[in-house]
């Protein structure tokens, strides 16, 4: 506490006293100024003396000057050299001067930080010091006095209250590491009783897929996911190792092992079965149409999805995978003939569609399939929502009257010089290659050439 004191007046003196310290410098920088400009003043007097000296000489000289303006510059000249030169030294004094001042503050303020952070820390020290409670000396228990026969004087006295006695807790027994680890296997017991069934049933959908009896689509896939997370969520990250080889810790392993890579375990699994269902239904494939399904149609029907897409050109088969798709679907017992709905563009599709189902598949089941157009599946859903079918246009139904609205709109785009000009230049250079009837040997020929290339006139007759 004495060199707390002594530390805390020495800081108090220093910083009362520094502007007593400082304040010789600071009026020296001031004085040292006022001498700067009083010297400036004395050199320009200086300067215009040797000016007017040098005048003079000039005057007095055997040899007259080139002209007064050579003079002057000549004079201004040595004047101005020697007023730099001593200009300098006196720059040259003030900045070791400023320096020297300078060097005396920083010291200044440096001694200045130092004792703070000495009488900080000395404070510190002390408070922690003040902090630390002193421990009692230990009381001593009175010990108890006989019973005497008290004389009167005594038994006024009141007797002397006795200080309780305090008892010492038994010490706390170390855990050892065997009790933590059979407390930790017992947890982990408790756990794996309460969510068996659970794992049990994840651990079989997921066994399942190694030779998956039917196509993982994304919906299946997503619910098969989310309850292993459910699964594998309950249990910490690591289990004991006294339980590895136990049953429910592998399902566990194979949960986590599924979820560390989820959609490389669906690829696979659907890879799987589509390389099973090729092989199990190559019959089926070969004998559906009156050709075998090529491996793309194979393909294109076991792929099960909740929504497939198949890009195929005119011509390339896309009626015989439609007809091997729902053939493959009833084969399999996956769905009934009412659950399937086959759509087709146009009527004549539609028909061609029915037709090859009649033939390839059994009649019964045929007839239990909605086979539709888009458009006629749409008026159904109308009517049945409305209760009235909507009203079509002549043209949607009747032939005739859809061959008449195309002529019409044809004379109108005629009517127009630069459309006409447009469809006369297609149908003579794109649509067909033009050869004038000059050019055959022979009528037959030419006319050979006119039904080859169905050639007609925009008046629906021949040239």
């Amino acid at each position: 506490m004495g060199s707390h004191l002594i530390v805390t007046a020495v800081f108090t003196i220093a910083v009362f006293s520094l502007p007593a310290w400082a304040t010789p410098f600071w009026h020296e920088g001031e004085v040292r100024t006022r001498e700067a400009r009083e010297r400036e003043a004395r050199a320009a007097a200086r300067a215009a003396k040797r000016l007017e000296e040098y005048r003079k000489e000039d005057q007095t000289q055997s040899v007259r000057p080139a002209g007064p303006a050579e003079a002057q510059s000549r004079h201004e000249a040595r004047a101005g050299a020697q007023e730099r030169q001593t200009w300098r030294q006196e720059m040259q004094s003030r900045s070791r001067e400023a320096l020297a001042m300078e060097s005396g503050v920083i010291t200044l303020v440096v001694f200045g930080i130092l004792v703070c952070v000495a009488s900080a820390v000395l404070l510190r020290k002390a408070s922690a010091r003040r902090r630390v409670p002193q421990t009692p000396p230990p009381r001593t228990t009175p010990t108890p006095r006989k019973k005497s026969q008290a004389t009167p004087a005594s038994s006024a006295t009141p007797a002397r209250r006795k200080s309780p006695v305090r008892r010492k807790e038994p010490p706390v027994a170390p855990v050892s590491t065997a009790a933590l680890e059979t407390v930790r296997v017992q947890r982990w017991r408790r756990i794996l009783e309460a969510q068996i069934e659970t794992l049990r049933s994840v651990h079989d959908r997921l066994a399942q897929c190694a030779d998956p009896p039917a196509y993982l689509t994304r919906s299946a896939f997503a619910a098969l996911r989310r309850d292993a997370e459910k699964a594998a969520g309950q249990f910490p990250a690591e289990w004991p190792t006294t339980l590895a080889d136990a049953p429910e810790i592998r399902m566990l392993q194979t949960i986590r092992e599924f979820l560390h890579d989820p959609a490389c375990f669906l690829e696979k699994a659907n890879s799987t079965f589509i390389a099973n269902e090729l092989s199990r239904s190559q019959q089926f494939f070969d004998r559906i149409e009156a050709r075998a399904l090529t491996d793309e149609q194979r393909r294109a029907v076991v792929t099960d999805g909740d929504r497939n897409l198949v890009v195929a050109a005119a011509g390339s088969g896309k009626t015989s995978a439609i007809v091997a798709k729902a053939g493959w679907l009833l084969h399999r017992g996956d769905r009934r003939p009412p659950e399937l709905l086959l759509l087709a563009f146009a009527r004549d599709a539609r028909k061609e569609l029915e037709e090859r189902l009649r033939k390839r598949l059994d009649a019964d089941a045929a007839r239990g399939m909605t086979v539709s157009t888009f458009h006629s599946l749409g008026l159904a859903i109308i009517g049945e929502a409305e209760g009235q079918r909507p009203a079509l246009a002549k043209a949607a139904e009747d032939d005739r009257a859809l061959t008449d609205l195309l002529k019409n709109i044809v004379a109108e785009l005629r009517a127009d010089r630069t459309i006409s000009a447009t469809l006369l230049s297609w149908f003579q250079e794109q649509f067909a290659p033009y050869r004038s009837q000059h050019e055959f040997q022979t009528w037959g020929a030419y006319w050979d050439y006119i039904r080859r290339y169905g050639i007609r006139s925009l008046k629906g007759g021949s040239n």
